[in-house]
């Protein structure tokens, strides 16, 4: 707390990777395509296998409670994660 606050969260883990990789910035413009992710600090994720993309099961965080919640993944306009629309379903 106090220490790092989502400017510089936003910053350090979307805009630097991008500039390093030498990727083009994400506009937020009208007409363009979206590209963002939703992100809930107040909710919380259990990491689970069923949870992993991964079919490799070597991480301390397995069977964990972790803080925050990834809600929503749009690339390109696609929507590649809806947790509301999956929870309906």
């Amino acid at each position: 707390p106090g220490k790092l606050d989502w400017g510089i969260f936003v910053k350090r883990y979307a805009a630097e990777p991008r500039r390093i990789l030498k990727m083009e910035q994400i506009a937020i413009a009208e007409g363009s395509a979206a590209e963002l992710l939703l992100f809930d600090p107040a909710a919380s994720t259990t990491f689970s296998k069923d949870f992993m993309q991964s079919k490799a099961s070597n991480t301390p965080f397995l069977d964990k409670a972790l803080d925050g919640r990834v809600e929503m993944v749009v690339v390109g306009g696609d929507v590649l994660l809806d947790r509301d629309r999956t929870a309906a379903m």
